[in-house]
């Protein structure tokens, strides 16, 4: 039995964060839910967190669960954002009843951008006010508050929310409208333009993904057994929309169709997003470079759309 759990292991980031455990010699549980499945979902929680809550005892450690689960993003509707909210609700709960057994902790995946979107000093770092701006925004917030009511009412409990810039890498979803890099070049491999809603001059901070499952390991592993912990995880190094063309465009020796689109929306996009982590010594920085981690996902999609 193991002491780990990762709810969201098919996803980008929680295969990656398996996997990473897995190199570590700590394997973690790692099962598919049935998202839609209402109390047969809590009871499931439940089940999987006493089994890790168990092991945990047995050994004299406390468990740590990992949250990478979500579907929303920032074109969403409202009940997608509610139903992210109520899943991780219904996992706080099973976890107060998993800390009777043994402390333990849980990481929650969240998101720099959506909650940092309408600052105006940056780079933001974890004692920067957020200031989300839409409803990804707002949800992301409310997914902390869970954690900061769960770690207040129950003392066995640590949780760290980490701020994740612009996540990406091999196997990342195209089916949804984020991951402007995974898009950028599954549209060129087909010859098909992107709509690109923001300015060339658009500048964002972009994680590779066994960079960001690295951190958030080495995050949760330094975080405090008790209370609400914030980190950001981030490049620190930003790169415009421009840049990112130009950049993908030499490695796969096409021009990059794209089309500037221009909506209601496009002007509510900030310029710049960019982070800084508090947390200087100690803690584990990027080993990806921009370039590097495009290779590797060019390859993966290519070969992904070959097969």
């Amino acid at each position: 039995m193991t002491e780990t759990l990762v709810v969201g292991a098919g996803g980008l980031l929680g295969s990656a964060v398996a996997a990473e455990l897995q190199r570590r010699g700590n394997p973690a549980a790692s099962p598919r839910f049935e998202w839609t499945n209402g109390d047969g979902l809590t009871d499931r929680f439940t089940e999987e967190l006493a089994s890790v809550a168990t092991a945990a005892a047995d050994n004299d450690r406390p468990w740590t669960a990992f949250w990478c689960a979500g579907i929303g993003t920032v074109g969403a509707s409202d009940a997608t954002h509610d139903s992210d909210v109520a899943h991780l609700n219904a996992f706080a709960q099973a976890a107060g009843q998993a800390a009777q057994i043994a402390p333990g902790r849980i990481a929650l995946a969240s998101s720099a951008g959506a909650l940092y979107a309408g600052g105006r000093h940056w780079p933001a770092t974890e004692q920067t006010p957020i200031a989300p701006t839409h409803t990804y925004g707002h949800s992301k917030r409310r997914q902390e508050q869970v954690m900061d009511e769960l770690t207040n009412s129950n003392p066995r409990i640590g949780a760290t929310s980490l701020r994740i810039s612009n996540l990406y890498g091999p196997g990342q979803a195209t089916n949804k409208p984020q991951g402007l890099l995974s898009h950028l070049i599954v549209n060129t491999l087909r010859r098909k333009p992107l709509s690109l809603y923001v300015p060339l001059d658009t500048s964002r901070d972009y994680l590779f993904v066994t960079d960001a499952a690295r951190m958030t390991v080495d995050a949760v592993t330094g975080s405090p057994a008790t209370g609400h912990d914030i980190r950001i995880l981030a490049a620190e190094r930003n790169h415009t929309v421009a840049q990112v063309l130009a950049i993908i465009g030499k490695m796969m020796k096409r021009r990059i169709p794209y089309l500037p689109t221009i909506t209601a929306d496009s002007d509510r996009q900030p310029p710049l997003l960019s982070f800084r982590s508090l947390y200087r010594h100690g803690r584990s920085r990027p080993s990806v470079s921009l370039e590097e981690g495009l290779v590797r996902t060019i390859d993966a999609v290519t070969a992904g759309m070959v097969a």
